[in-house]
């Protein structure tokens, strides 16, 4: 009987302590899945795409940045999540404020505002940006970014059928926004007010920026002052990150390989924060080893 009552005491034992493991096992689960969802490191997955009021739509207020490329005209957005009905496009490098996201059939969306335009884009055409980044709003200080000889013109009203006000207006040439409206931003210069299309406008967004002028040129010019005639210092090869020190008219002061100049932000995007690398200095005999942080894209060009 006492053999009995012990194996029977040594079973219990046996099972609580399984049962306790288990449970605790299910506690780090779900510990795990709570810290998981409340830092949107989980995604869910929209069950029934063809209605949005269906859809799993989180919130992701920022800036980020529309992709560049030889093979777009634009950026397209649409009406809605999934959606093929066109409803315009963003222009390509310039910063838009992201809203809200959600995934539908394993592609993911972002709901987008541009300067007034509003719609939904695929994640594939955008990318990261610096946090210090902000897209265009009342206040802003923009110039123009078309690289045209006569300039572009600024109209009565945010349409190209309506009167026009000024006439040839040039690269660099700046204005500070005074209110949006789909694509277009009002301004007043010397007295007169008018709307300048968005689509050639730019801003000065980040210190952050990376040389993506789309040509197999070689890259760009480092000119002695932010003028296209001034004296070439040299050239920035095609996605080089650089930090902007000034801004001018359309044009960034830069450090390069020991050499400062400008460049013109048209050959530009704006790029994420730069990536910072941890280097190790072995202790010399006596000495107690140094860990220095170093910044080794945009300080350290030379490395």
């Amino acid at each position: 009987m006492e053999n009995k009552s012990g194996q029977r005491e040594k079973f219990i034992l046996s099972f609580l302590w399984s049962l306790m493991g288990i449970l605790s096992l299910v506690a780090v689960c779900l510990g795990t899945w709570r810290y998981m969802e409340s830092h949107n490191l989980i995604r869910h997955r929209a069950f029934a795409p063809e209605s949005r009021d269906n859809l799993e739509i989180r919130a992701c207020e920022g800036t980020v940045l529309a992709t560049k490329s030889n093979a777009l005209d634009g950026v397209p957005f649409y009406t809605e999540p999934g959606s093929t009905e066109m409803a315009g496009r963003f222009p390509e490098g310039k910063c838009i404020q992201s809203k809200e996201y959600t995934e539908i059939n394993g592609c993911k969306w972002i709901h987008a505002v541009y300067c007034g335009l509003d719609g939904w884009l695929e994640e594939s055409f955008t990318r990261p940006i610096s946090r210090d980044a902000r897209y265009i709003r009342k206040g802003t200080r923009v110039y123009v970014n078309a690289l045209t000889e006569k300039g572009i013109k600024g109209y009565a009203k945010p349409d190209m059928e309506s009167q026009i006000v000024r006439e040839g207006l040039l690269y660099g040439d700046e204005f500070t926004i005074e209110a949006l409206s789909d694509g277009w931003g009002r301004v007043t210069d010397r007295g007169e007010t008018f709307w300048i299309f968005m689509y050639f406008m730019g801003s000065y967004p980040s210190e952050y920026w990376k040389i993506e002028s789309l040509a197999s040129s070689g890259g760009i010019n480092l000119r002695k002052e932010p003028d296209k005639s001034s004296k070439s210092l040299g050239k920035v090869p095609e996605n080089q990150p650089v930090k902007v020190l000034e801004f001018h008219r359309g044009w960034g002061c830069v450090d390069y390989r020991g050499q400062r100049g400008w460049l013109c932000l048209a050959y530009m995007s704006p790029d994420a924060l730069p990536a910072v690398s941890i280097k190790y200095i072995t202790p010399g005999p006596g000495k107690i080893a140094e860990t220095i942080s170093i910044n080794a894209i945009y300080e350290r060009n030379d490395i």
